[in-house]
């Protein structure tokens, strides 16, 4: 467990989170199939879903990517991964969702700021990054709001589920600003 509130728990994906994990990506599948579509193709039913949770937590075990369960009240609200990991520069990139019901409640922000003090503690990152959708407004404020800096707007970063390249614009967060406390 990374951290447990009287209301929030953010903890590593496990297999028994499956069932929840496919109700939480059915729920909200409108509006993630935009920006997580492989992780909404595998939804398609829980056999996929298994499998996919699987291959997670092997690729956590070999330390390639991170997945947490962000739970309110144990009812899963959001996933929160930790992806693109190179341990020989020591950065990071994050990925993240939560449910609609959740949204500007102060979750995300609250699971964001966690996250950044464990990858910078725990894992001793030197730099974690966030590639994001230009209309993606929400995850903009979070993130200047945490202090990443936005470093460029990379042209066809990222191809949609239509097949569509959209443009990103890429943040990051220095360990050095982290630990100087202008986050």
């Amino acid at each position: 467990m990374i951290v447990k509130t009287n209301q929030i728990k953010i903890v590593k994906l496990i297999s028994e989170d499956s069932r929840d994990y496919l109700k939480l990506i059915r729920d909200n599948k409108d509006r993630l199939v935009r920006y997580f579509p492989l992780t909404t193709k595998s939804a398609d039913s829980f056999d996929t879903i298994k499998e996919s949770v699987k291959l997670i937590i092997q690729k956590a075990v070999e330390k390639e990517v991170f997945c947490f369960c962000i739970r309110h009240n144990e009812l899963l609200i959001g996933l929160f991964f930790i992806k693109s990991i190179d341990w020989k520069q020591l950065k990071c990139e994050f990925a993240y969702f939560i449910d609609t019901n959740y949204e500007s409640k102060g979750v995300t922000s609250f699971v964001f700021s966690k996250m950044i003090n464990f990858c910078f503690d725990n894992l001793k990152m030197k730099k974690i990054f966030l590639r994001i959708d230009p209309l993606n407004y929400a995850s903009i404020r979070i993130a200047e709001k945490k202090g990443f800096k936005k470093i460029k707007v990379v042209p066809n970063d990222f191809k949609i589920e239509t097949g569509e390249l959209i443009d990103l614009i890429h943040f990051e967060l220095m360990y050095t600003n982290f630990a100087s406390n202008e986050f």
